[in-house]
């Protein structure tokens, strides 16, 4: 179980995220989130990720490799995700996988606003 939140931000999508960690709730939100980013047209979108758990780096891989078919997020999407300190090195291999196979531009944070910040510089 997870529960989203969506932020009205201009210019992007910004997420809340919060419940279990696992493969089904990660493909479930960010279908979520990619139906918003269509309806706004924007492939901008900052995540705060608040899942409790560890998903294996195989079910990472399996999913961030065909990220985009599996969720519905554009290929040339901008993703800031911004996790609590103490997941930050556990996600560096998520974040390779996915920026080497989805053509996704995406970084990792642990605040808020460099993600923002980040996320409208062009």
């Amino acid at each position: 179980m997870y529960k989203i939140s969506i932020l009205n931000d201009e210019g992007y999508v910004h997420a809340r995220v919060s419940g279990v960690n696992q493969i089904l709730n990660i493909v479930d939100y960010w279908r979520k989130i990619a139906d918003i980013c269509s309806e706004k047209g924007t492939k901008r979108i900052v995540v705060e990720d608040c899942l409790i758990g560890h998903v294996g780096e195989i079910e990472i891989y399996q999913l961030y490799k065909s990220f985009t078919k599996k969720t519905g997020i554009p290929v040339g999407s901008r993703i800031a995700i911004v996790y609590p300190k103490e997941r930050v090195d556990s996600m560096g291999f998520a974040v390779t996988v996915m920026t080497n196979w989805s053509g996704i531009n995406l970084r990792h944070f642990t605040d808020i606003e460099p993600a923002k910040l980040w996320l409208l510089d062009d």
